[in-house]
């Protein structure tokens, strides 16, 4: 038997910059009660969106690199059906992302295919050791080229390290249900790249390992 929450969507103008100010006014939230997380214990995680993109906001006890050295996966059953998919905790997972492995799988038809962050469009920071995280999904993509990613405004999320003893969020019998928001956001304001002083001199780095 499983307790199912559904909150139903909050669009709001997210920007994945490592910084978690625009997350405040979230209400579609999730805590985790029980920390049994052994390398990375998981507290909690909000859920939100745009026109464009499913952002979702987590964080745990410790901080870590998302990008590499662990087995955490994100699970999203993006047509709200346990019986397709990969099953995990209540759900059929069509979207099943490695974070350490830096890749997924996109579950159809009983078949799964392997996928990259320009197949779902997927961004996160920070990219450096930190015990929270934002990342973004693209609402539109087709993974495989051909089927798209969501085909219900419902879906549902699961976080589970697949490391010894790891932790999973929501908690075993728990399913967390999302209802997009299809309300328009406040539009971004752009930023302009004019020098306000023609005297100054920027410098902008990029990390290209790997």
């Amino acid at each position: 038997m499983f307790l199912s929450v559904e909150i139903s969507g909050q669009a709001l103008p997210i920007v994945i910059d490592g910084r978690f100010d625009d997350w405040q006014n979230s209400e579609a939230n999730y805590t985790d009660v029980y920390g049994s997380g052994n390398s990375i214990n998981l507290l909690n995680f909000s859920v939100s969106n745009d026109e464009d993109f499913l952002f979702i906001r987590f964080s745990a006890e410790n901080e870590f690199l998302l990008n590499d050295y662990n087995e955490l996966f994100l699970e999203i059953d993006t047509d709200n059906d346990s019986h397709t998919g990969y099953y995990i905790n209540g759900i059929g997972a069509e979207l099943r992302w490695g974070f350490g492995e830096r890749e997924g799988f996109f579950y159809l038809y009983k078949q799964s295919i392997s996928i990259y962050f320009s197949d779902i469009r997927f961004r996160a920071m920070p990219t450096v050791t930190s015990p929270e995280f934002e990342i973004a999904i693209g609402r539109d993509v087709k993974p495989d080229g051909v089927n798209p990613l969501f085909t219900n405004d419902t879906i549902r999320i699961c976080f589970r390290d697949n490391g010894t003893n790891g932790d999973i969020m929501p908690d075993e019998g728990e399913v967390f249900s999302y209802v997009f928001d299809n309300n328009p956001v406040t539009p971004y304001q752009l930023i302009d790249f004019e020098k306000d002083d023609p005297e100054t001199v920027r410098i902008l780095s990029y990390n290209v390992l790997s």
